[in-house]
């Protein structure tokens, strides 16, 4: 730690203490996750599932960047870069002033979690712990998805753990103890995050889980066999006898927002998981029309090679650091978007997550709702389908490839591989 001059502590969870801490070297700011569990070699820090993740998850611009980790007297130090504010803080600041925040800076902050997601989704993670606390703001707007110490991989095996996620937050499949959750559980927290935005409150406010479960259950309605049958087998499997309700008009509910994000948010928050909008289409959803003149233009920037190193000090012998593969990689723009072959190393991994898709994340209908603003129920948002779409009975690799196009947005990060990013901009804002 002689390296690093501690500043002050900035929280204290689970599995580790935040530090917030400055680079005597670089005087930039950093936050320094101290891991509570002691670790005897460095494979093990390696072999974490939070840290595989960090390092498969680096070149995005909205999922936090591992600067460096090491450690010191068997206590393990993730390095991050330094983000101030969560957006749970920005809304409670805005609450206090008896305000909102506004629809467009909602739009740009859920685009961002949305963009990140996919990146982590398509590269075969997915977060599991979603909450306005683990979404931090910069100073100049980027959002940065953190703590993927509850992180799990897509294509690997359940059981998972039911608790996992804050009870606010948690999909009702999980609450009703599926086994083999997956991706999905993400779209339904990040639409439980937007609704809580607009209303300056949690949107599913429950002390139990039966109460979290019931408060959902009198806003969505009451599902039926067709509408989610595994619902239905897990009511019946636990001994539950379901209260009757109608679904509750989102538009009442939440007045202040517009029909396009109503329509986004009810393919968010849909009981079955197979039936809930995936982040890569969220994308292209109208409610992100004008997101280039929002968001911050660095997430639509191209994706330049990284002169940065993420240091692994006990790898190496000399300079004890270890810097990840740099590979050249094609460039993007905004709406322009090129295919790229994945890494060597990186095939089963997309081959296995391409599998996930076309079996766990079904094509919407090809029909899209048109309710206006006063009529409009659980209608839902379908992204368009190429009508030159192959039938499936096409070869195993045709078939992935074709999903690859009908999944594709034109801001999605996923057909980039594994590189250092460009070194962003010092944002002195906490991780």
């Amino acid at each position: 730690m002689k390296k690093f001059r501690e500043l002050k502590k900035n929280g204290d969870g689970t599995f580790g203490v935040v530090i917030k801490a400055e680079d005597m070297q670089s005087h930039d700011l950093v936050a320094i996750k101290k891991m509570k569990q002691k670790y005897h070699n460095f494979e093990e820090c390696t072999n974490l599932r939070e840290v595989k993740a960090l390092m498969k998850l680096q070149n995005h611009p909205n999922i936090v960047k591992l600067k460096e980790l090491f450690l010191d007297n068997d206590t393990l130090c993730l390095v991050f870069e330094f983000v101030d504010k969560s957006i749970y803080q920005m809304y409670i600041q805005q609450k206090e002033m008896g305000k909102t925040i506004p629809e467009d800076q909602i739009k740009s902050l859920i685009y961002q979690v949305a963009n990140g997601l996919s990146y982590m989704h398509k590269h075969g993670y997915f977060h599991r712990d979603l909450k306005p606390e683990n979404l931090l703001v910069s100073n100049n707007g980027v959002v940065k998805v953190i703590d993927l110490g509850c992180a799990r991989e897509i294509r690997s095996r359940p059981p998972y753990t039911d608790y996992i996620a804050t009870r606010w937050y948690r999909a009702p499949e999980i609450l009703l103890k599926q086994a083999n959750y997956n991706s999905p559980v993400d779209i339904f927290a990040l639409g439980c995050i937007m609704a809580e935005l607009f209303l300056n409150r949690p949107l599913f406010q429950g002390n139990s889980e039966l109460e979290q479960f019931n408060k959902i259950l009198s806003t969505l309605g009451t599902f039926t066999q067709s509408e989610w049958p595994e619902g239905c087998r897990l009511v019946s499997q636990m001994g539950l006898a379901l209260a009757q309700f109608q679904p509750l008009q989102l538009q009442q509910l939440i007045p202040n927002a517009s029909t396009e994000a109503l329509n986004l948010l009810t393919q968010m928050i849909r009981w079955d998981p197979n039936k809930r909008i995936t982040a890569t289409q969220m994308l292209t959803h109208p409610f992100f029309y004008n997101i280039e003149k929002i968001a911050p233009p660095i997430i639509f920037e191209e994706q330049v090679k990284s002169k940065d190193e993420l240091k692994f000090p006990e790898m190496e012998k000399k300079p004890k650091s270890y810097s990840q593969k740099e590979e050249p990689q094609n460039q993007f723009k905004q709406k322009q978007f090129v295919q790229q072959q994945p890494m060597e190393d990186d095939s089963n991994d997309l081959d296995d997550i391409l599998d996930f898709i076309t079996t766990e994340n079904k094509p919407l209908p090809s029909k899209q709702s048109t309710q206006s603003s006063k009529s409009l129920e659980y209608g839902e948002y379908v992204p368009s389908i190429p009508q030159n779409r192959q039938p499936r009975n096409l070869q195993s690799s045709q078939l992935q490839e074709q999903q690859k196009k009908d999944n594709s947005s034109i801001y999605d990060f996923s057909h980039l591989q594994s590189f250092k990013p460009a070194k962003m901009p010092n944002t002195n804002s906490k991780y």
